[in-house]
């Protein structure tokens, strides 16, 4: 009866608490990384486009030298 007591009435942590709170959690974290794959996929594409630019600008000058 004394567990009952303990585990059952005054768990002041019950697991469906437990469970609901971890949900909203994991949710929130998934929203988190969701987003940052977005930046950083963003950041390459703008690297990228950076880096053709850097070479295009490269190539236009050793034609200019030649």
């Amino acid at each position: 009866k004394l567990t009952s007591i303990a585990f059952n009435d005054m768990n002041p942590l019950p697991m469906k608490l437990l469970q609901n709170r971890r949900a909203a959690h994991l949710e929130r974290l998934h929203a988190e990384i969701k987003e940052l794959e977005n930046l950083r996929k963003a950041y390459k594409a703008e690297h990228v486009q950076c880096k053709d630019k850097e070479l295009d600008t490269l190539a236009s000058e050793d034609e200019e030298e030649v």
